[in-house]
């Protein structure tokens, strides 16, 4: 299937007759791998419910075809992830997942509806959360560590897990690791992707990942208009998406609050410990 991406459209879906095209394949009973072309994620809640496999390939380039198709047979496991969130309906945009506490899906009212779905009509859910990806391969995420358990805003926090290939196949999975401050002096991001690491692995192996969390990664803008680290708890999860949580830990800021100006980290640096 494939998208028109050089016209403006109000719609979100497949443009045409192309998604009546899929239904009427999907009717005949025959087996379906669909494979989208676009420059934007296919937002299509049919499509997502009916197709047992769905392959995003934007514009794949002059190997494209080449690459489509070893995927498709197998010769190659695919490990991408999405870089964004994919809406199910035009009326959930702008939808993310980093949206503040109160906002976004998550502040839509849901106790003032009987169906406690977000919408009347709709799941508030999107239809496909950021760094979602599916390949071959299973993986199994054990043994979360945090290096401590208090943290003080000029300090480093050592965060590592196991992951391990629980499949006959090899293949790629990317562990993300995510932050978010329970308690603010401001509204915060619900949670934030702070580092992730893709790691290779064969079949029955496990390997551990390790990340070096500076704190200065957490500060954020305060009234004053200055980076800040403020004390506080967070809560700390690893995942293979962003709504995909295998494990989840809790460590604390101690200390001052303290303005780290322009001298921040932005991104946890990643490790593979064999």
């Amino acid at each position: 299937m494939y998208n028109r991406g050089r016209e403006c459209s109000s719609q979100i879906g497949l443009p045409g007759v192309q998604e009546d095209l899929v239904k009427a394949v999907h009717a005949s009973g025959t087996p379906i791998v669909l494979v989208h072309m676009s420059a934007r994620p296919l937002s299509s809640p049919w499509i997502s419910e009916h197709i047992p496999a769905i392959l995003e390939v934007w514009h794949p380039g002059q190997a494209g075809g080449r690459a489509i198709v070893d995927i498709l047979l197998g010769v190659y496991n695919p490990g991408g992830k999405l870089p964004v969130t994919v809406a199910r309906r035009a009326g959930q945009v702008p939808v993310y997942y980093a949206h503040r506490y109160g906002s976004g899906s998550e502040g839509r009212g849901v106790d003032l509806f009987v169906s406690k779905e977000g919408y009347v009509n709709e799941s508030l859910e999107p239809l496909y959360p950021f760094g979602h990806g599916l390949s071959y391969t299973q993986f199994s995420f054990l043994d979360l560590e945090l290096s401590r358990d208090q943290v003080h805003p000029e300090g480093n926090l050592t965060v590592s897990c196991t992951v391990k290939n629980i499949c006959l196949r090899a293949g790629d999975e990317v562990i993300q690791l995510y932050i978010a401050d329970l308690f603010a002096s401001i509204a915060r991001p619900v949670k934030e992707l702070v580092g992730f690491q893709r790691i290779h692995l064969q079949p029955g192996e496990s390997n551990r990942v390790s990340f070096e969390v500076a704190m200065s990664q957490l500060a954020f803008l305060s009234r004053k208009m200055e980076w800040i680290v403020e004390p506080g708890m967070m809560s700390i999860m690893i995942g293979s998406s962003s709504k995909d949580m295998k494990l989840e830990g809790t460590f604390e800021i101690v200390g001052e609050l303290t303005v780290v100006g322009k001298n921040r980290e932005f991104f946890a640096d990643g490790r593979i410990i064999n």
